[in-house]
């Protein structure tokens, strides 16, 4: 009677060990997963970024016709908006795919949190 009591117990153990290991790694791939997505997104918003500055020139030089410069002021207002809506359906979209189970893990729920969560990773990482 003992020994089935210790292959119980035995049993028992081993199975809480397998669902905190299978729990730790799933977490440790989501985590990895979401940096990764966070990476993605921020590398997008700086060649965005990167482009708007370059119209900005454009605007700002003074051999441009003023023709030109108005219609890239309206690309500009055009792209600000669309930028807006990308940043937010982004951010909302990634939440709301994330796992239900780890979702309370998530730092974040805007754009503006997510790249300073984005920015402490990157910190923790060169540590």
């Amino acid at each position: 009677m003992e020994n089935i009591i210790w292959l119980f117990g035995g049993f028992l153990i081993a199975r809480l060990f397998s669902y905190l290991k299978a729990f730790a790694q799933s977490y440790l791939l989501i985590k990895q997963t979401e940096f990764d997505c966070l990476r993605v997104l921020g590398a997008t918003s700086e060649s965005i970024a990167f482009v708007r500055e370059a119209k900005q020139r454009l605007i700002s030089d003074s051999e441009l016709p003023n023709e030109v410069k108005n219609q890239l002021k309206v690309q500009l207002n055009i792209e600000e908006h669309l930028v807006s809506v990308w940043r937010k359906t982004s951010i909302d979209n990634f939440v709301a795919s994330y796992p239900a189970r780890y979702r309370n893990a998530l730092d974040f729920h805007d754009w503006d949190s997510a790249m300073i969560h984005l920015t402490t990773l990157y910190k923790n990482k060169n540590k």
